[in-house]
């Protein structure tokens, strides 16, 4: 898991497709470090985000001191050459965090490189993801919800507001088939 990769991994790659849930994943287990360490009676990890700067500089910044620094998207040379610099030890002990498409990067690996992948949801995954937001939901919605989104858990939840906003009642099936695209967030 994420958390358990934090400290022990130099980079941390999670992959996955726009909308699978690598910013959520990311904050979620900055949220849960933060309330161990308050727990535990411990300062908080530093945690911050990767900004405008030289890769080295980013490094320097970092060197000695336990916390993590998060890259929302790896799109450009230079966030590459912060993670192959980190993954070689230059930022220890922090850990890089980095949100990547699937099989990115594949240069990049060894011990000091972990690689959490998150694919689409199932629907069994879909079906919580629905009860979350609207309750008790029929089977024929979750699946419709599941067909529609291609497992996407941002593109689902867009899809159950959309449907729920058009819907007379609870939303059915026939609400999500009925969208087409339409009331979606972009």
């Amino acid at each position: 898991t994420l958390l358990a990769a934090i400290g022990t991994a130099r980079v941390v790659l999670l992959e996955g497709a726009p909308g699978a849930g690598k910013s959520r994943l990311a904050d979620e287990a900055r949220r849960a470090r933060q309330l161990d360490d308050a727990a535990r009676g411990r300062p908080a990890l530093p945690w911050r985000s990767f900004a405008d700067e030289a890769p080295l500089a980013a490094v320097a910044a970092l060197a000695g001191t336990p916390s993590v620094l998060e890259v929302g998207r790896v799109v450009e040379p230079r966030a590459e050459e912060l993670l192959t610099l980190a993954a070689h030890g230059a930022a220890s002990p922090a850990t890089i965090v980095a949100e990547v498409e699937e099989g990115a990067l594949p240069a990049l690996a060894g011990d000091a490189v972990v690689r959490i992948r998150l694919g689409p949801l199932d629907v069994a995954a879909v079906a919580r993801l629905c009860a979350s937001m609207l309750g008790e939901v029929d089977a024929d919605f979750t699946r419709a919800v599941e067909r529609a989104a291609g497992g996407n858990p941002r593109l689902a939840v867009e899809i159950v507001r959309a449907a729920s906003a058009r819907a007379a009642g609870r939303p059915s099936a026939e609400d999500v088939g009925a969208l087409d695209g339409h009331g979606l967030a972009g």
